[in-house]
C-alpha cells in the first residue's frame, strides 16, 4: 500500500485512448454509472467543473429519466474490475434502450461485452490495486472518454507535483485519532473530498468514519454531539479551504470553538497548493497516508476489504 501511495502521481501519466469513439455523436447529458472507487472520478469531475453536464448514477439500471432525455444522453459505464453487478445492469439497460454507450474498465464482463458489441471503450491499466486507490487512472479514463483535452492537460500536470510532503501530515494525524472515529467536514462545494477521506478510513483502516458539509451540518447534525459522553468517541477533522465563501469559513471557526469548548477533539487540515486542483489532491493524498498509518497502528491489512468480499458471497 505504501508503494501504491508513493506511485499515485504517476497514474496521471497514463496514456489511454478511446477505441471506436468515432461512432459517438455530441449529446446532452453524460450519465456515468459506477460504484465505489469507479464512481469517484465522476463525483470529482462534476464538482470540479460545473459546466460539464455530468449526472452520476450509483444504482442498478439507469436514472429515472424520460426516455427522450436518455436517448439524447451518453451512458458511460465504468467498473475497474469489469464485474460490478450495478454497472453491468446499467450497461444492459443502456443497450436495451439503444443509448450511446462508452465502457471504461480493465477487464471482466464489461470488457468482454464492450468488445462483442463493438462499443466505444477505454481500457484502464491492468494493475493489482484497489479501485479506490486508482483515482488517477479513473480520472484520466473518464476525461479521455469524454474528449476533454484541456482538463486532461490540467490533470496530467499533477504527475509533476511533490506530494511526498504529505506523508508526515497523515502520520501525525493518525497519532491524534488514537482509536477514535473520524468525522470529516468541508464546505458543500468540496464535499467529494471528505467522502474520499471517509471511504479510505472505511476500507484501508477498517474503521467507521462519517462526513458532512457546511452549511447544512450546522442546521441539524451538530445537535447530535451535545452528549459529551458519546461525542468523546469522535475526532472532528475540518478540511479548510481558503477559497471557500467567507461565511462558510466563519461557520467553521465558530463550530471548532463550540466543539473545543465541550472538550472534543478537533483537527484542522488545510488544503495546500497553488491551484485548486493541487489543493484538492493535497487533501486526498493526506487521506491516503492517514488511513494507511491508522491501519498500521491497528495492525489490519490496508489493502484488502474482506468484509466486502464476504458480503458479495451472500
Amino acid at each position: 500500500m505504501k508503494e501504491v501511495i508513493n506511485d499515485f502521481p504517476n497514474q496521471f501519466r497514463a496514456e489511454l485512448k478511446l477505441e471506436r469513439g468515432d461512432s459517438l455523436t455530441e449529446k446532452g447529458y453524460v450519465i456515468v454509472s459506477g460504484m465505489g472507487g469507479s464512481g469517484l472520478a465522476a463525483d470529482f469531475i462534476r464538482a470540479y467543473d460545473k459546466s460539464m453536464p455530468v449526472l452520476v448514477h450509483k444504482n442498478y439500471g439507469l436514472p429515472d429519466l424520460d426516455d427522450e432525455i436518455l436517448k439524447e444522453s451518453i451512458s458511460v459505464v465504468t467498473s475497474f474490475s469489469g464485474d460490478t453487478e450495478e454497472a453491468l445492469s446499467a450497461l444492459g439497460e443502456s443497450l436495451d434502450k439503444n443509448i450511446s454507450t462508452i465502457a471504461i474498465t480493465k477487464g471482466g464482463q464489461l470488457m468482454a461485452i464492450a468488445k462483442e458489441k463493438r462499443l466505444p471503450l477505454v481500457t484502464l491499466p491492468d494493475v493489482k490495486i484497489p479501485s479506490r486507490m486508482a483515482l488517477g487512472y479513473h480520472l484520466i479514463g473518464l476525461l479521455t472518454a469524454l474528449g476533454e483535452e484541456s482538463l486532461l492537460k490540467e490533470f496530467r500536470a499533477l504527475a509533476d507535483l511533490d506530494f511526498y510532503q504529505y506523508e508526515n501530515v497523515g502520520k501525525d494525524l493518525t497519532d491524534f485519532l488514537n482509536g477514535r472515529i473520524p468525522v470529516i467536514y468541508s464546505s458543500e462545494r468540496n464535499n467529494f473530498i471528505p467522502y474520499i477521506w471517509k471511504i479510505n478510513f472505511n476500507e484501508t483502516s477498517k474503521t467507521p468514519a462519517f462526513m458532512n458539509s457546511f452549511p447544512e451540518l450546522t442546521h441539524g447534525e451538530i445537535a447530535g454531539f451535545e452528549d459529551k459522553g458519546l461525542s468523546e468517541r469522535f475526532t472532528f477533522i475540518f478540511i479548510d479551504d481558503a477559497d471557500d465563501h467567507i461565511e462558510i469559513q466563519k461557520k467553521m471557526i465558530s463550530l471548532k470553538k463550540v466543539y473545543e469548548d465541550k472538550g472534543l477533539d478537533v483537527l484542522d487540515i488545510p488544503m495546500r497548493g497553488v491551484s485548486r486542483l493541487e489543493r484538492i489532491f493535497s487533501s486526498i493524498i493526506t487521506s491516503y497516508w492517514a488511513s494507511y498509518f491508522f491501519a498500521v497502528a491497528k495492525n489490519v491489512d490496508p489493502f484488502r476489504a474482506n468484509i466486502i468480499e464476504e458480503f458479495k458471497k451472500y
